[in-house]
């Protein structure tokens, strides 16, 4: 599998991503949400990456692009508004699932919430199929620093 594929023109960038996945997978029906307009039919496919990529990039994309003359005001503004853009999605992850707000620490530092093996077999585990895991949610956990 070809993940990533860069030409070369002056001037423009040229980036392709391309994944070949289980359908049943969450890799899969991320994706297969993606490509259905059906599902966000006011968003083409392009602006949801974009919007994402932006939101979870850009800063540190400008921060590391040393061959541009950018003001550190442009990239702090860039910074506040990827900054609001997590949280407004944030706010409306937890209106549509109707969970409350858990923001007073960040969510890396979010400690896992072990659930012995015997009560994970009896209460559902969100999508976990491990029937030895100690972890519910251990597929979504992030174990170190995102960054």
């Amino acid at each position: 599998m070809r993940e990533l594929e860069r030409e070369s023109v002056p001037g423009r960038v040229c980036f392709r991503f391309r994944l070949d996945t289980n359908a049943n997978t969450v890799e899969g029906i991320l994706l297969d949400y993606i490509q259905c307009s059906q599902y966000h039919p006011s968003f083409s496919a392009k602006e949801m990456v974009l919007k994402a990529l932006k939101a979870f990039w850009l800063p540190y994309a400008y921060d590391d692009c040393q061959n541009l003359q950018v003001a550190p005001t442009f990239v702090k503004k860039l910074v506040r508004e990827a900054i609001l853009s997590l949280k407004q999605h944030i706010r409306e992850l937890e209106l549509m699932f109707e969970i409350e707000s858990e923001t007073s620490f960040p969510l890396y530092m979010a400690p896992a919430i072990p659930i012995p093996s015997h009560q994970s077999q009896q209460q559902p585990t969100n999508g976990t199929t491990d029937k030895n895991s100690d972890f519910a949610y251990d597929h979504l956990a992030i174990k170190s620093d995102p960054f």
